[in-house]
């Protein structure tokens, strides 16, 4: 075994741990355990280097490559678009990068389908070196994990720009071009996609700030009833002191009389003036009682049997954001499905408590009709309730968490299993 071939296997290696790199600049959600990521990065080097010993044409190396890429995505959670759009755009990068290196250390490519001998060791470490810098550029853009919906016209111009990349590469070797030209364009075609690496970037940063602001208006709505809920409960409380001699007055003649009958009646009159009927959580947190009180207040006078059950103190070390997007989500759903059901069996429960770091959030609604495994919303506005379930299922992996959904017996199951004191620790 030569010099360039124990170069080239050591530099495949290395070169699976950049690409491991560059894959998860763009993937936050690992579909599998550590060691079957190690095996299948490690299964990928060995692949491509067996390719020493055998006379492979460009072609041939060409699509293995890119098939590598593709299968790799696989080890982590997306969509099928995401993974084509990744790959091409992940290959685009790295095949400019092999190209100029390859044409200004003299090794041409004339056609695709004929095996050519390339020997350097300098170039074959100059590809691996270079394209770890570049990966490492690239991680700078944190935006392309984050795992928010993406219009589909957008997904047309990140998957065109590359695909048009690529044609012009093939063109570029096709057509016998110069090999000072082929290193310009290459040059020229790698900075045209590192800058749709950052549009793409930006356009996700775009997406995620959507989901936010939406997010963001319906905590402002929760805050604006709880403050409403909170001005008239010191309006009652006001009132009742003012008139605090009278009824003490009235309480001591009742009492005077022995009129015990009389004196429990005049008591629960007082302390039903004092509640608020619409304030059915007083947790002290400020985010949940305001989202409770908005969205589950009404629901007494809408003829819907309801529990709820708080178990939670009022310094709770979870982001008042992220809470919000959970029972928001789940709650909206909860009603989405209610609005289906008969008077009379329309019910609702939710439990959350919190002991040693756990956060347990137990939603249940009655339903009717059969439901679908894949949960899709039927709500016309999908553009921002569509994001629904993904957004909690997000929220749960940030702190190591579980989200289990079941439904029998027309009764709708949610349960969420939230660890904060390891995300408090990570902080």
């Amino acid at each position: 075994m030569n010099a360039y071939t124990t170069a080239y296997i050591i530099n495949n290696f290395f070169y699976a741990y950049v690409l491991y790199r560059m894959l998860r600049i763009f993937y936050a959600d690992k579909r599998t355990v550590k060691s079957i990521e190690v095996t299948a990065y490690s299964l990928y080097a060995v692949i491509i280097s067996i390719t020493v010993f055998f006379n492979t044409p460009p072609l041939v190396y060409l699509l293995l490559s890119a098939g590598s890429y593709f299968f790799l995505t696989f080890l982590y959670t997306s969509t099928l678009v995401k993974r084509c759009a990744c790959t091409m755009l992940a290959y685009i990068i790295v095949t400019c990068v092999e190209l100029t290196v390859n044409y200004a250390s003299g090794y041409y490519i004339h056609n695709l389908g004929t095996v050519t001998n390339y020997d350097s060791v300098v170039g074959i470490t100059g590809i691996t070196i270079l394209t770890f810098f570049i990966v490492l550029l690239l991680e700078n853009f944190v935006n392309l994990k984050n795992g928010a919906k993406i219009a589909p016209s957008y997904w047309i111009s990140i998957i065109l720009i590359p695909l048009g990349s690529l044609t012009l590469i093939l063109n570029n070797l096709t057509d016998h071009a110069k090999p000072n030209q082929v290193i310009i364009d290459s040059i020229i075609i790698l900075g045209i996609n590192i800058l749709w690496f950052y549009t793409y970037d930006q356009i996700s940063r775009l997406a995620k700030l959507e989901i936010e602001n939406y997010m963001m208006l319906q905590q402002n709505k929760s805050y604006e009833q709880q403050l409403s809920i909170m001005k008239d409960s010191e309006e009652a409380t006001c009132a009742l002191r003012h008139d605090l001699k009278n009824h003490l007055a009235a309480l001591d003649a009742l009492a005077d009389e022995r009129n015990k009958e009389g004196l429990t009646q005049y008591a629960q009159s007082l302390t039903q003036q004092l509640q608020d009927k619409q304030s059915i959580s007083n947790t002290g947190l400020l985010a949940l009682d305001s989202l409770i009180n908005y969205k589950l207040g009404p629901l007494s006078e809408e003829g819907i049997k309801m529990t709820y059950q708080p178990h939670i103190s009022s310094s709770l070390p979870i982001d008042d954001f992220d809470l919000t997007i959970i029972l928001g989500n789940l709650i909206d759903n909860a009603l989405e499905a209610l609005e289906k059901v008969p008077c009379g069996q329309k019910e609702l429960s939710l439990l959350i408590s919190y002991d040693k770091g756990r956060l347990v959030i137990q939603l249940k609604n009655s339903y009717v009709g059969n439901l679908k495994k894949s949960l899709n919303t039927t709500k016309a506005d999908k553009e921002c309730h569509g994001i629904g379930l993904k957004n909690v299922r997000s929220v749960v992996r940030k702190y190591k968490g579980t989200l289990d959904i079941s439904f029998d017996k027309g009764i709708f199951n949610v349960e969420v299993i939230l660890y904060l004191l390891s995300q408090k620790s990570q902080k």
